[in-house]
């Protein structure tokens, strides 16, 4: 065991220089406007939020955006069919402002994800150069949109995406929702993700999707894939098939967002996406499991076991402590609790057991269940 543990602390040891390097590659928002624009040359932006019963969301995500006075923009909110307030409140605010839209949701078609065929819904009722994609639990702070659309005008086409920050105050919240940028720190290199145009270096959030009209339409819009549950992967990895480029920028100090507000609603999002968001694959996910286990719980085991075994000690402290540093790396870089770093071996044991029911829902044709639907 100590030689195992000792192989461990040797790739442990790799992964955090490649975690240091990998995160410092992360870009920015923002950008000086091309020379050749001023600001009253700005292109219109459709800001397109698809809502389902987010009447507890929806008012704070558009104050958020309408106290930018200074950008064109329309703001398009797609009501999905909401049994609560969400229509209501919508059409309160464009009553009062005309720069939003109310747009009502039909019926899902067959064949469809009830997100993808949402933004589809809205991207038909866009007038803008540029489409963003928002989710209504998402929060713009002030300054955010004038970064974002400089970024847009200096790539010019694309799409431009980014991990928010994300609020955490559930057990459950704090322990699986900061490893969506452990696994990307890990094991995406960053750097590969606007600097090549091969598919397989992707990464988006589809929370912040900033998408050129040409370039949404040169991929097919969201119909190119929807049947998809992580469309937002499906997006990125679309447009760079189709040549244009992706930017993954750093928007943790811009974007503030909290994702699930329960325990169980963890367990269910994080359900339809672990499995679906490797392919289906059973031996990548087999692998991954595997290796996150020996790496990361592995060590403390062993830690703790070394009052039996006493030479097991120094190799696990070791192995447990490389852990937790990549883990304060990740989380100090994107604005996390460093002390959640500590719990680093109960975020992938969390992590390993939504993964597995994850696998078992595909497997046994159980799907997946969100806000109401089920997907298969």
């Amino acid at each position: 065991m100590a030689t195992f543990l000792t192989i461990i602390i040797v790739l442990l040891f790799l992964q955090l220089l490649f975690v240091m390097w990998n995160v410092s590659q992360l870009p920015s928002l923002g950008h000086p406007l091309p020379n050749n624009h001023l600001e009253t040359d700005l292109p219109l932006i459709s800001i397109l939020i698809p809502a389902r019963n987010e009447e507890s969301n929806i008012k704070a995500c558009l104050d958020s955006i309408l106290q930018e006075q200074a950008y064109p923009i329309e703001v398009c909110v797609l009501d999905d069919r909401s049994d609560d307030r969400t229509g209501e409140i919508v059409k309160e605010i464009a009553e009062g402002d005309q720069r939003v839209r109310l747009i009502h949701g039909v019926e899902l078609e067959e064949g469809w994800m009830g997100k993808s065929y949402a933004c589809h819904q809205l991207a038909q009722q866009a007038n803008g150069e540029w489409l963003l994609f928002l989710d209504a639990d998402l929060r713009l702070k002030r300054g955010t949109l004038g970064k974002a659309i400089a970024t847009a005008m200096y790539q010019r086409k694309g799409l431009i995406t980014g991990f928010p920050f994300q609020e955490v105050n559930t057990w459950l919240e704090k322990l699986v929702v900061p490893m969506m940028m452990f696994t990307i720190a890990c094991h995406l290199p960053i750097r590969f993700v606007q600097h090549t145009k091969d598919p397989k270096f992707v990464a988006a959030h589809g929370a912040f999707l900033f998408i050129h009209k040409n370039t949404y339409q040169k991929i097919g819009g969201h119909a190119a894939f929807k049947k998809d549950l992580v469309d937002d992967m499906s997006m990125g990895r679309a447009v760079k098939k189709a040549g244009d480029p992706v930017m993954l920028a750093d928007v943790h100090n811009d974007l503030t967002m909290r994702m699930y507000d329960r325990a169980s609603q963890v367990w269910k999002g994080y359900k339809k996406n672990l499995y679906p968001g490797m392919g289906y694959n059973p031996w990548l996910f087999a692998g991954v499991l595997t290796f996150y286990t020996c790496a990361y719980l592995l060590p403390l085991l062993t830690l703790i076991g070394s009052i039996l075994i006493p030479s097991w000690f120094w190799p696990s402290l070791i192995a447990y402590s490389l852990g937790v540093i990549i883990k304060l790396v990740i989380d100090w870089k994107n604005g996390q609790p460093l002390y959640l770093a500590f719990f680093l071996p109960f975020s992938i044991l969390f992590v390993n057991l939504i993964g597995i029911d994850s696998w078992r829902a595909s497997q046994f044709q159980q799907g997946y269940e969100w806000k109401g639907r089920t997907y298969q």
